[in-house]
């Protein structure tokens, strides 16, 4: 199975140097919107919402889908 990385980005980006297993794009795009959901309060508290992303990366390096961390908003 292919391993997808979800970085974080609120004007730097923290990286997710592990990734994470995952079948294909479909589950890891899943995977992402449930982590930029997840951080909606902590992003809230912040007031920093409207800059933060999670960024979906494949094994290639490549930018697979981007996710606003905000409620049912995304950008791809």
């Amino acid at each position: 199975m292919p391993i997808y990385h979800f970085h974080l980005t609120d004007g730097q980006k923290l990286h997710d140097p592990r990734g994470l297993e995952l079948p294909d794009e479909a589950a890891a795009r899943h995977y992402a919107e449930g982590l930029a959901h997840g951080f909606v309060p902590v992003a809230s508290l912040l007031n920093r919402a409207s800059q933060m992303f999670v960024e979906v990366v494949d094994e290639a390096g490549s930018t697979v889908a981007r996710y606003a961390v905000n409620i049912g908003h995304s950008r791809r």
